[in-house]
Parts: structure tokens; sequence; C-alpha cells
């Protein structure tokens, strides 16, 4: 049972501080005036500037933002007091807890200072908590801000690309597409971007309609979502059909009879492709590119130099074609070569790898462009435009150009980006026509891990234009 204390009560008691052990009724008007107005009927003189001092320091309990309502125990201010409150003096129901509730002073003391211990302890949890978040606030801010510049930066490329589309030789076509396609395979492919690269021997872009070999013949595929690219090479030799079932022949010569229109339409009937657009480069757009980067690093081997010294035949012919100037290379071993020297290293086919190693280094010399123009400056890139793009004819639309900047920030080579077909094992090297040829073998074998490299999916499911092509390649017999 409480027990209530006056002060009567404890005149005969020790006094904490120091204290006088008898009451002074010259000061009892004072006390008891403070008591009334403060604490009510129960109130002991020794304890009245700790009253006030420990009720002062609460007054930063004024935050009513932090207020839960009646029962707050850590922070806040209490519902109906201005002056902040003191969590530790309230007990489970709200009721302030003072001497009259208490055996002696000593055991209230004590339940302050544990009350008061554990405020301090919840506090310091709540703060512990609070800092992931305002770690998390600021890393979100910096993400946003990012964000936000890349955006800029984007917008800018766009711009500064459109300022520059004029330069550039548009040429839109025609693109025959095979309606027969499975649902599956049209599936798979449409999560990419997908455009024919040529590489021709013109020396006038403007006049490539026809009467040029694409020397070069490569399918780019670009991931909408990771920027990830990837370059297939179809061997300029390979035979294929070119307007119709019986019209057979070589792949580079279907650019020198019908230009790129006619090439991307081979393109679409012999490996159930859906490409609309091409870019072609002509020798001196990739000579001139490579000299604005710096130059490229290749190894020359002695076959390079000991067969017909056909490096520097090569470097002779392209400086013929292009009017640009260079040096013969004298030596062989890994060494940085200017861009008439690189374009007669992509050029080589006799030997060293015939046509499978001419692709293999025209995709390994392309990769380095593309990484140097990753890293390049402003200035460096701007230069590129002004100097290429009069060499660059292409078919994409300003629109479509704007679809391809907004993807620079994520675009890269994938690491397993690069191969050719017909692979070695799915090809048959044989005379046709008095020429020299690669029959694929089967061409339903081919497309398959084309599609499979290209668009990452196994989904790939022949046409019956394909199966039609491929029964009629396998039917043919060498010269």
């Amino acid at each position: 049972m409480m027990r209530k204390y006056n002060r009567n009560h404890f005149e005969d008691r020790d006094r904490r501080g120091g204290r006088t052990d008898r009451y002074d009724d010259r000061y009892a008007d004072r006390y008891d005036d403070r008591y009334d107005d403060r604490y009510g009927k129960h109130y002991d003189s020794r304890y009245a500037d700790d009253y006030d001092s420990e009720y002062d320091d609460y007054d930063d309990y004024d935050d009513w933002d932090d207020f839960d309502g009646p029962g707050e125990t850590a922070r806040g201010g209490y519902e109906g007091s201005r002056g902040g409150y003191d969590a530790d003096r309230f007990d489970d129901t709200d009721r302030f807890l003072t001497a009259d509730m208490y055996d002696s002073f000593e055991d209230y003391d004590r339940d302050v200072v544990r009350r008061r211990r554990k405020r301090e302890e919840s506090r310091a949890e709540k703060e512990q908590d609070r800092k992931p978040a305002r770690k998390r606030s600021r890393k979100r801010r910096f993400v946003i801000l990012a964000l936000e510049i890349l955006l800029l930066l984007v917008i800018g490329a766009g711009v500064f690309v459109v300022s520059k589309w004029h330069k550039i030789d548009k040429n839109p076509i025609d693109a025959l597409v095979n309606e027969d396609i499975d649902e599956d395979t049209l599936a798979a492919m449409s999560g990419y971007t997908t455009f024919a690269l040529f590489g021709v021997d013109a020396r006038d872009i403007k006049h490539t309609d026809k009467g040029v070999h694409g020397d070069v013949v490569m399918i780019c595929s670009i991931n909408n979502e990771t920027g990830g690219i990837r370059l297939a090479s179809i061997y300029r030799d390979t035979l294929v059909t070119q307007n119709t079932d019986n019209d057979l022949g070589k792949l580079t010569t279907t650019y020198f009879r019908g230009g790129a229109e006619n090439a991307v339409n081979m393109l679409n009937r012999n490996f159930d492709l859906t490409i609309e657009d091409y870019i072609t480069g002509n020798w001196r757009a990739v000579a001139t590119a490579i000299n604005d980067l710096g130059g490229v690093d290749v190894e020359i081997t002695d076959e390079m130099l000991s067969y017909k010294n056909q490096i520097n035949g090569y470097i002779s012919e392209t400086v013929n074609s292009t009017g640009m100037q260079t040096t013969q290379i004298t030596h062989t071993g890994l060494q940085h070569v200017d861009g008439i020297q690189a374009v007669a290293y992509c050029r080589i086919r006799y030997k060293s790898g015939d046509d499978v190693g001419r692709t293999r280094r025209q995709r390994e010399v392309l990769k380095q462009m593309f990484e140097l123009a990753k890293k390049a400056d402003v200035l460096t890139l701007n230069k590129i435009l002004d100097d290429c793009l009069p060499m660059i004819q292409t078919s994409l639309t300003e629109k479509e150009i704007l679809q391809l900047v907004k993807l620079l920030p994520k675009l890269h080579m994938e690491e397993d980006g690069s191969e050719a077909f017909p692979k070695e094992k799915e090809r048959r090297s044989l005379t046709y026509h008095k020429g020299a040829v690669q029959v694929p073998a089967p061409l339903i074998t081919v497309t398959e891990h084309l599609h499979e490299f290209l668009y990452q999916s196994q989904s790939y499911t022949p046409s019956p234009m394909v199966k039609r092509i491929s029964t009629l390649l396998d039917s043919v017999e060498p010269d």
C-alpha cells in the first residue's frame, strides 16, 4: 500500500546535497506557492530545484510532428502541453509519477533514472534505424541526378547526330520479308534491332546501286534491353539464291547485281530474317575513321608478306581506289597501323586463313574501332562524323537513328558477339560455274545456328522457303 509523504515526515531524516535537517518557516510561503502552482498538494522543499531543472531539461519535447498520441514515451509533444513533457515521469496509464506513489524518494528517483535510461536507449535505437534510411535517401537522390545527367547527354547526342544528318546519303529501300516465318521465331527477333552492314569497293558512295561488289556482308543485331551488339559475317563466296529459287550465285554478286536492296532481300530470303534497313560504307570511309581514331593494332604474319607480298599489294590497290596515302609494311609482328594499312589487312584473302581469316580480321578491326570510339572525346567524334558521313549510305530514317542514339549509353560488344557463317562443318567447298563457292550443308542448320547466335534463342523453326532452298543447295554438284 502506498503511503503519502509531506514536509514534516522528512524533517528528522538525512537530507541530500548537504541541505539542512530542519524545515525553515521563512520559506514556507514560497515553497507552498511554487508547489501549488506546479505539482499539487504533495510537495517536498528539498526537491524544488530538482523539479525545476529537470522539467526545463525536457522543453525540447515540443516536436508536435513526431507525436503519435497520448502515452508517447520517447519523442514528441504531449497533448494539451506547449512546454513539453518528461516521458520518464509517466506510467503506463499516463499518470504523472509523483513522490506520493512511492515508499520513498529514493525509489522514486531510481524509477525516474531507469525510465530515462530506457528512453535514451530507445532514442539511440531509433537514431540508428534512421541512418540507413538517410543513406538510402542520399543514394536515391544521387541515382536520380545521374539519370537526369544521362538523359541530357542522350538528348544532346541526338541533337548532335541530327545536326549532321544532312551529310549522309539516304537511300530508302523496299525490303521483302518472308511472310511464312514461324511466330515463335518472330517473337524471339522482336526484342532486337537488326540491320545489314555492307562494305563496298566503290570510290563514290553515291554510285553503289549496282556494279560494285559487297566485299563485307555482316548482320548486326542489337539487344534493345541490354544494348549488347552481335556481328555475324556471311562469307562472300557462300552460294545462295538470288531473286528466285533457281537463280543461284555467290553472295557477293548480289550487291553487284542489284545494290543494297537486292542484298537485303537475299539475306531475308535465305536466312529467315526480317531486315528492313542497311548501312553501306566504302573503304575510304573505313580508312578515314581509323585515321581519325589514331590507328589500330594488328598482327602481320609472315604469310601476308611472303605470299606474293599481298599485304602491300592490297595497300597499293586501296591507295589507288581511295586517293589516300600511306607507306608499305616491311616487317612482321604486332604493329600499330593507319587506316589504309588496316583496310589492306582486312582485304587479304589468299592464304592467311582465306575467306575465314578475312572475315575474322574484319570483325577484329571493327571491334577495335568501336572500343576506340567509345573512349574518344567530343572533338574526335565530331571529326569522324564530318569526315565519314558523306561516304556512308543508309536506309535508316532520322527517327530510327534517334532510337539508336537512345541506346548509346548501353551499347557494347558482347564477349562472344562475333562469328562467321556457315561454320566449317556446315559448308561444302566446290567449284560452281567456274568459281570457288561455299555451299551451306544444310542451309537449315546454318540458319538455325545463325538465329541462335543473333537472338540468343532456341525457338527457331525453319520456314517452308528455307526448307525449299536448303533442299536445292543440297543437290548442287561441282562442275
